[in-house]
């Protein structure tokens, strides 16, 4: 729930939509096939994710859990930031969010490496 309430659903919605482009998004009243569709696009194909570096990412996902940005930290996992990645005193991500007491991210960080 930390995490929900934390990123929010239009920060969400602006990290899994960067780039809908000409895209028409399904409406409640859409079928059940194009909302399946629309929902593999975003989350399975990762499609409309804003494009980022590779090699950035992971720096990136580093800095945002430094500062406790959750929407950072949910946006640079979203685009496949690797969670081992070690800042300059030799601590994952991880232990950052842990030590910044910070639950959202602590939370973000070990459903990634649950489901990934």
């Amino acid at each position: 729930m930390s995490v929900m309430l934390s990123v929010g659903n239009e920060n969400a919605n602006n990290i899994w939509e960067a780039r809908i482009y000409n895209k028409k998004k399904p409406s409640p009243n859409s079928g059940r096939d194009e909302k399946e569709k629309w929902i593999r696009a975003k989350y399975e194909h990762k499609e409309f994710l804003s494009p980022v570096n590779k090699v950035s990412r992971d720096k990136l996902l580093v800095e945002a859990v430094t500062n406790s940005d959750v929407c950072g930290v949910a946006l640079h996992l979203a685009q496949g930031a690797n969670t081992n990645n070690y800042n300059h005193d030799l601590k994952s991500p991880l232990h950052i969010a842990a030590s910044n007491g910070n639950l959202a991210i602590v939370q973000l960080l070990l459903w990634v490496r649950f489901f990934y």
